[in-house]
């Protein structure tokens, strides 16, 4: 089933005709490459095959199905698909919120309080997707690739994909998830990390 009255939709205001949404549903193939400098704060989910990410100064990572990863904005990747995968990507064009009441700077003042979290090395970090997370990717890339492209929609869905992330990870899971932009001091990181990270001897 298509989304119904679709001139209606794409003659909104609200219709994303962006070449980044901030929800995309992407398919590749065996062999695929490609660059990918970003501005903003993405997390990759790959529903199926496999995929190496690839950055300066990061471990090589190989993203499995099943698996999400975080990529933080200010850095430059280079990606290959190393099998036919399916993505669903997520743009956080604002700060990132657990919830109305649980920022990430919650999640950082917690993180003395989290015995078993341990900083890791410098890599890409990776969430398994649990079962609660796998019905919902399921709805949401059945309705984005019937043509939703609704930036309220959107916006709906990120808020409910950061509760589910809230309500069904430990605080250390997410506390390693997020640690590359995790900061004691997170308006002043906002503003500065991402700027300095995009200089020319930092790609």
């Amino acid at each position: 089933m298509s989304v119904l009255y679709q001139n209606e939709h794409s003659g909104c205001f609200n219709y994303d005709r962006s070449e980044k949404p901030q929800i995309e549903v992407e398919r590749v193939v065996k062999g695929d490459t490609g660059i990918l400098s970003l501005k903003e704060n993405e997390i990759v989910f790959i529903t199926e095959g496999r995929i190496r990410f690839v950055s300066n100064g990061l471990s090589n990572c190989d993203g499995l199905k099943g698996q999400m990863l975080f990529l933080p904005a200010g850095r430059n990747y280079s990606f290959e698909a190393l099998a036919d995968s399916a993505i669903t990507i997520f743009r956080f064009y604002e700060s990132i919120r657990l919830c109305d009441n649980f920022d990430l700077e919650n999640l950082n003042k917690e993180k003395a309080a989290a015995s078993s979290y341990q900083p890791g090395s410098e890599r890409l970090r990776i969430l398994n997707i649990n079962i609660i997370l796998w019905n919902y990717l399921d709805g949401l890339n059945d309705l984005i690739e019937e043509g939703m492209r609704c930036r309220s929609f959107f916006q709906i869905k990120i808020k409910e994909l950061l509760l589910l992330l809230h309500s069904f990870y430990t605080k250390e899971e997410l506390q390693d998830f997020f640690s590359p932009i995790l900061s004691d001091d997170m308006f002043f990181f906002r503003i500065c990390k991402a700027p300095l990270e995009r200089l020319p001897y930092n790609n």
